[in-house]
This record gives structure tokens, C-alpha cells and sequence, in this order.
């Protein structure tokens, strides 16, 4: 969390929520669109005052704050806004202070088909999304897109790999090449994933190290301390 205080007075000055700061602070006031967004819901069962809400989120350009009593159906009206803005193309982090929080959004965006990744250590996770987990989802993938600097790493490793004859050498090779590959592997399931879903502290992890995004949703926010949604919101670019 120290390091999101760093990243936040540099953030003030530069990086894709450079110009949201401002707003966070109240030294600028929030926009939205002139006319509230109208959209097909993909939820049938929203009610008006839902609609309204979602409406309005998704009229805002730069922050929205949700606001209701337990049970008034916010995750709901958080799916739905998510899946509004998938259909637009955004790209989108979606955080909570628990891991609960997080996989009750994950098990109302999996029957939509989202491309997805749930971030998080497996035995944290419920199992009805173990799933969408990275690591699953590594498995289950295809490992033939490597990117360049991972190639060429890779592409040098095999060659000392070849020349060497010494045992231990050959072994400390081979478990990096499988290291490199696994790690590449994750890098390809976030790239393509329109959805990343992690806890607060968990958006933090060197897999999303430089990685920005269209939208970021904090689930459940008056759970959390602020500190901790800041290492989300700094990675949030203006539309």
C-alpha cells in the first residue's frame, strides 16, 4: 500500500489517471453526458430505480458512486454495467475488499460468456469459479503465442542449452524455460480477457504491473480503506 501512495503523488502529475485525479480530490467536478444513456438491458428482471442507475453510470465520464441498502440488487446493477461496457469495447477491472465480494461478480458474469480472468490464489476462491482462475484457464489454454521479449529469451536459453553438457546447468535451464513459458501464458489470458476481476491488495501483483484500463469498478467500496482502492484507481484511463 506504501508503494500505491508513491504511485498516487506521481500519478497526480502522470500516468492514464493523470487527469482523474483532479476529480478524486474534488478540485475538479465530476462530467456526465447531457442525456443519460439509454440501453437493451441483458438482465430482464431490472427493475426501474436499477435501470436508472445504470443509466446514469454509464452517462458518467469520469466517476459514479453507487449507493443502496444490502439487498437492493447493487452487484446486479455492477454486472449489468459491466456487461454495457464489454459490448462497447472497454476494458475492465473489477475489484472488491474480499474475495467473496469479487466471486459473486465472477458467478454472475460467467453465464453471459465474458472473457474473463479471475486473479487470486485458487484455495481463496469459491469453487463454482475456480474456472475463470488464471491458473485454470492457463491450463486450458494454448501456449503457441509467445510474445517477443519472452521468445527471445526463450530462443537464447535453448541455445545455451544446446552447448552445455553440464547435468545441474541443463536442469537449472529447463526450469526456466518452463518458468518462461508459464509466465507468458498469463500474460496471453489477461491481454485478451475484456474482464479482470482481483481483490483490492491483489490488483497490486507484478501480472498487472503497467496494465491500464477503460473502466475500473470497486464492488462494495465502504468496505474498504481507501488506501487500497487507490492501487486500483490509478489504473484507470479518461475515456
Amino acid at each position: 500500500m506504501k508503494d500505491a501512495l508513491i504511485q498516487l503523488i506521481k500519478g497526480v502529475l502522470k500516468g492514464p489517471a493523470a487527469d482523474l485525479v483532479p476529480v478524486w480530490f474534488e478540485e475538479r467536478p465530476p462530467t456526465f453526458s447531457k442525456k443519460d444513456v439509454m440501453f437493451s438491458p441483458f438482465n430482464s428482471n431490472l427493475d426501474h430505480s436499477q435501470k436508472d442507475a445504470i443509466s446514469k453510470a454509464l452517462s458518467s465520464k469520469d466517476v459514479f458512486l453507487l449507493h443502496g441498502s444490502p439487498g437492493t440488487g447493487k452487484t446486479t446493477i455492477v454486472v449489468e454495467i459491466i456487461l454495457q461496457e464489454v459490448k462497447h469495447g472497454s476494458k475492465i477491472l473489477a475489484c472488491a475488499a474480499s474475495n467473496i465480494a469479487v466471486d459473486n461478480i465472477v458467478e454472475q458474469l460467467v453465464p453471459h460468456r465474458v472473457k474473463l480472468v479471475r486473479l487470486g490464489h485458487p484455495a481463496r476462491l469459491l469453487p463454482q469459479v475456480l474456472d475463470s482462475a488464471l491458473d485454470a484457464q492457463v491450463l486450458q489454454g494454448d501456449n503457441s503465442s509467445l510474445a517477443n521479449d519472452i521468445r527471445k529469451e526463450i530462443k537464447v536459453l535453448n541455445g545455451k542449452l544446446l552447448k552445455t553438457k553440464d547435468r545441474n546447468t541443463r536442469r537449472d535451464i529447463q526450469k526456466e524455460l518452463r518458468n518462461l513459458s508459464k509466465e507468458e501464458q498469463k500474460r496471453q489470458q489477461l491481454t485478451v480477457a475484456d474482464v479482470v476481476l482481483t481483490t483490492l491488495t491483489g490488483a497490486f501483483s507484478h501480472k498487472l504491473e503497467n496494465s491500464s484500463f477503460n473502466l475500473v469498478i470497486i464492488n462494495e467500496a465502504a468496505q474498504a480503506l481507501e488506501i487500497a482502492c487507490w492501487i486500483v484507481l490509478l489504473k484507470v484511463m479518461m475515456h
